[in-house]
């Protein structure tokens, strides 16, 4: 797997404070060896992990939610109390979101912002 940008964000942030992988983990309440991982793009953060670093470092490292969110490996979406039509699309969207090129995303992505 290829470093995120939160595992980029991450390093950058550790190396601005002049804090270990042990400090940063300290703080997470994650071990030395998870913060690696998610520096290095091989793991995704539990919920209560996301919690403690925007209470953390969300004032030192730029757009933590945004990170996060991109972080994320799956998503949960309700459809409950949705019309028939936004259901199909989120449905249709979900099927073929592994067959979508990048060009397809971005015209997605344009339409929907």
């Amino acid at each position: 797997m290829a470093r995120t940008p939160l595992g980029k964000a991450l390093a950058k942030a550790r190396i601005d404070l002049d804090e270990s992988l042990a400090d940063m983990a300290a703080k997470l309440s994650i071990s030395v060896a998870q913060l690696s991982a998610v520096e290095l793009g091989n793991r995704t953060l539990r919920p209560n992990v996301e919690t403690a670093l925007v209470e953390q470092y969300s004032e030192t490292i730029p757009n933590m939610d945004k990170l996060i969110r991109l972080n994320r490996s799956s998503i949960k979406l309700s459809l409950i109390g949705h019309s028939t039509e936004r259901r199909s699309v989120a449905l249709t969207l979900a099927n073929k979101f592994s067959t979508l090129s990048d060009e397809q995303c971005r015209l997605v992505q344009a339409v929907i912002k």
